[in-house]
């Protein structure tokens, strides 16, 4: 019995994380007092539909295997490891399975990159200071104007919070078609989407 798993720890995700894997079927579990979560992939059409799942929340996973009794989790780094793949599977499958680790991260810090971007522009554009806050299943914009904090917009639920002389500015930013590409971004990347 061989199997290989894309794998990671599962206090990355939030409430709406955890139950968007729950639904397609990841398997969690407990390795050395700490919880992890898995789902196993047996081809390379596998391994890509995985790993969009991956993608949308923003997490390169690692590789386990598992062979008999014997088992490398994906943060144990090993020769071993790699060995189990290349003798089941062959070098091809390992190094396809590596390039495209290395080719989501390189993704995911290019999506970084534009809502960086975005959100440059959108400070400029409306002559205020904006930062984003995402932790916990949440995403805000914070905006301020010199010292002033202005308010801020909510991503997931798509509404905001200002006194009432910021209000009309408030409702053209969160019409802003930038502002409507973060939210869905973050809407899919908390896990509030159907994932399939």
């Amino acid at each position: 019995m061989f199997k290989l798993y894309l794998a990671y720890y599962l206090e990355a995700l939030s409430d709406s994380q955890l139950e968007t894997i729950s639904n397609l079927k990841f398997e969690t579990y407990e390795r050395d007092g700490i919880n992890k979560f898995r789902k196993e992939i047996n081809s390379k059409n596998e391994t890509y539909q995985i790993l969009k799942i991956f993608k949308i929340f923003e997490i390169v996973p690692g590789y386990a295997v598992q062979k008999e009794d014997i088992y490398y989790d994906f943060d144990e780094e090993s020769r071993e490891k790699n060995d189990l793949i290349i003798s089941v599977l062959g070098q091809d499958f390992l190094i396809f399975l590596l390039t495209l680790l290395d080719n989501e991260k390189d993704s995911i810090l290019k999506a970084r990159e534009n809502i960086g971007l975005m959100l440059e522009s959108l400070s400029y554009d409306y002559m205020v200071q904006i930062s984003l806050w995402n932790k916990y299943g949440f995403a805000r914009l914070y905006i301020k104007q010199g010292e002033k904090d202005l308010g801020f917009i909510d991503l997931i639920n798509r509404w905001y919070k200002t006194e009432q002389e910021y209000k009309i500015f408030f409702e053209d930013l969160l019409k802003d078609n930038r502002v409507n590409k973060l939210s869905s971004y973050f809407t899919r990347k908390e896990g509030y989407v159907k994932i399939t």
